[in-house]
C-alpha cells in the first residue's frame, strides 16, 4: 500500500479540484445547447413546456428578465467512497453524508413582441444520475 505523508490528501484535493473544473467546463455546452433551442422562439412555448418563472423584472430597455427554476429535488449523498490509488484499494467512511440538492435556474430575457432574446443558466447543481441538473430537466423533451 503507497504510505506517503500527505499523498492520499493530495489526491483528494486533486479530484475534488478536478471535479469543480470540470463542473465549470460542463454548465457552458448545457448553456450553447438551450441559447440554440431557445432564442429566438417564443416565451410562451417554453412556458408551455417547463412551465411559469418564479420571477420577472423589467430591464432599462424594455425587454423583461425572467428568473426560472426547476424545483428543488434531493439526492442522498453516497455513504462511503472506494477509489483505487495505484493498485490499491481505499475504503473512506464519510458519517453523516446527508442530502444534495439538485436544482438548475435559468435567467431568460424576452423582448416586448415574447421572443426569448437571451438564456443563461445562473445555476446548474449536479444532477441525480448525470453531471448536470439542467441537462437532466431540458434534456428530457
Amino acid at each position: 500500500m503507497l504510505n506517503i505523508p500527505g499523498a492520499r490528501r493530495a489526491v483528494t484535493f486533486l479530484m475534488l479540484l478536478s471535479a469543480a473544473m470540470s463542473a465549470c467546463a460542463g454548465n457552458r455546452p448545457v448553456r450553447d445547447m438551450l441559447r440554440e433551442r431557445w432564442v429566438g422562439e417564443r416565451l410562451d412555448r417554453f412556458t408551455a413546456e417547463y412551465g411559469e418563472p418564479q420571477s420577472e423584472y423589467t430591464l432599462d430597455n424594455g425587454d423583461t428578465a425572467y428568473l426560472w427554476n426547476s424545483g428543488s429535488g434531493v439526492r442522498q449523498a453516497p455513504d462511503y467512497a472506494v477509489s483505487r490509488l495505484y493498485g490499491d484499494y481505499s475504503h473512506k467512511q464519510f458519517p453523516g453524508a446527508g442530502n444534495i440538492n439538485l436544482l438548475c435556474e435559468a435567467r431568460i430575457v424576452a423582448g416586448g413582441d415574447g421572443v426569448i432574446r437571451e438564456f443563461d443558466v445562473m445555476r446548474d447543481t449536479p444532477g441525480s444520475r448525470i453531471g448536470s441538473r439542467c441537462r437532466e430537466v431540458f434534456g428530457k423533451k
